[in-house]
């Protein structure tokens, strides 16, 4: 992927989390989360991934959609885990761009 693609890409990203965490319905988790959530921080993850972590981040949003879509807090929550634990995985197993 071109560079400008995944800066492109990475606006999409940071305002698909923003999205989330603004709506969780819990203003104290919202602050905590955008604390914790940088920006930078998340964009330094999701810019390094290889096409595999890429992927599969892009299919938890769309399973992270779906459970929205259904109003199911649990499957999300569970999307949620799985979402945030492939991360550290990505980038503590050294799956990502070179």
């Amino acid at each position: 992927m071109r560079a400008g693609g995944l800066t492109e890409l990475n606006a999409f990203n940071a305002a698909f989390h923003r999205i989330f965490v603004e709506r969780c319905g819990d203003r104290h988790l919202s602050i905590a989360l955008r604390a914790i959530l940088r920006p930078t921080m998340v964009a330094h993850t999701f810019l390094s991934y290889s096409p595999e972590s890429l992927q599969r981040s892009m299919n938890h949003h769309v399973e992270l959609v779906a459970a929205a879509k259904a109003r199911d807090g649990e499957w999300a929550e569970a999307v949620m885990r799985v979402h945030i634990l492939a991360a550290k995985n990505a980038v503590v197993s050294g799956d990502v761009n070179p």
